[in-house]
């Protein structure tokens, strides 16, 4: 009788099973770092939406008025501005007394112009507008390249944001060039003295319009 001799390695049918295992696992893994991916970047987003945020907080503190986004002006010699801004994509470097740069700048009632200086983050697409008259009301929105919500923010409505989302946008739009361009669909209403992002279509999946954001 021959001596049992243990069995070495594994059967095909075993190896089968721990490669589909290992598939399995991988796709899952991959899957969670990209939506990890466009988490971190809508935080980046929302982040810079704050930014410009206090940028016009502080024009309105020296002029009394909100203001556009541009750039390629020096703070020496903003354009002012008013109505519908220039969408910035980053990177974009801040402008200075010296170097022309992006910037919030606006031009009140009394045709004082004066402008902030914003850096615009990598993958950033932004675009500040005002009401086109007196200057008492912007709308900002948002988008990172790579993120798949779309951010804005109403002067009129204190302490709230709004958001869209499409899961298409991700990677849609146009950054690190001036003008920059949103994503194909993306609908921004037009900035007036009232809440304009309540109710209004956002062109996003599922839900279309743009939704209040704490």
């Amino acid at each position: 009788m021959m001596p049992y001799l243990p069995k070495n390695g594994f059967t095909l049918i075993e190896l089968i099973v721990v490669i589909a295992i290992m598939s399995i696992i991988a796709a899952l893994a991959v899957a969670s770092y990209k939506a990890y991916v466009i988490i971190a970047r809508n935080a980046s987003a929302l982040a810079q939406l704050n930014m410009v945020k206090n940028a016009q907080a502080v024009l309105v503190e020296e002029i009394q008025c909100y203001g556009v986004s541009a750039f390629g002006a020096t703070l020496s010699n903003p354009p002012g501005g008013s109505g519908i801004g220039t969408i910035l994509g980053g990177p974009l470097t801040s402008a200075t007394a010296k170097t022309s740069g992006a910037m919030i700048t606006g031009q009140n009632s009394q045709n004082i112009i004066s402008a902030v200086p914003i850096t615009v983050g990598s993958g950033i697409i932004l675009r500040a507008d005002t009401d086109g008259g007196n200057n008492s009301s912007c709308l900002i929105v948002v988008k990172h390249l790579n993120g798949d919500t779309v951010y804005g923010n109403d002067s009129d409505t204190v302490g709230v944001n709004y958001w869209v989302r499409n899961p298409a946008w991700v990677g849609q739009g146009v950054a690190a060039v001036v003008p920059g361009a949103f994503p194909a669909g993306l609908q921004i209403p037009s900035c007036t003295n009232k809440n304009d992002f309540q109710n209004a279509p956002g062109g996003g999946i599922p839900t279309a319009n743009w939704t209040y954001k704490q």
